[in-house]
């Protein structure tokens, strides 16, 4: 469940960024999941200027969407340390992630620009391409239909405060 909210928040967020657009808000304290499982972020950024500087920035909200996988995977909301301890301590905690959703998430938080994903919507297909057998038709269909729903919302949401 944690790769279908976190890549359907990855698609709000790319909508948000596609308004030009940074979230700046993109944590677990932000997500609210309704009893029908429909994914909602609630909060974006108080400047809705230009694309701004960390840490209201799409970089920062493509790395913040990462640390909230981990979370989600996890329950550790501590700072990571982006070596291969990151995958030693994941593996112990849940031994059942895959090694491609691992990789995701190396890339997703790593240090170096050129391993990072350039964008929320990049970052939200790669983490459905690593759980994609996971997924049965019914649940991808829903998540499908309610990410396009929250980014819609979205859109409005920010054409409608400027």
């Amino acid at each position: 469940r944690a790769c279908e909210i976190v890549a359907t928040v990855c698609d709000a967020v790319g909508a948000i960024h596609a308004a030009g657009i940074a979230n700046g808000g993109v944590s677990a304290d932000h997500i609210i999941e309704t009893p029908d499982r429909l994914v909602l972020l609630a909060s974006v950024c108080a400047d809705r200027g230009p694309l701004m500087a960390p840490p209201c920035s799409p970089v920062a909200d493509v790395t913040a969407l990462g640390r909230l996988l981990y979370f989600l995977l996890t329950g550790d909301n501590s700072e990571i340390n982006l070596s291969t301890t990151l995958v030693s301590e994941l593996r112990q905690v849940r031994p059942d992630v895959s090694s491609p959703l691992v990789a995701v998430l190396i890339n997703a938080l790593s240090i170096d620009s050129q391993r990072r994903y350039p964008s929320a919507v990049e970052l939200g297909r790669a983490i459905r391409a690593a759980a994609s057998d996971r997924l049965g038709p019914i649940e991808w269909t829903i998540g499908v239909i309610a990410t396009a729903l929250v980014a819609l919302m979205l859109l409005w949401y920010a054409f409608a405060t400027i």
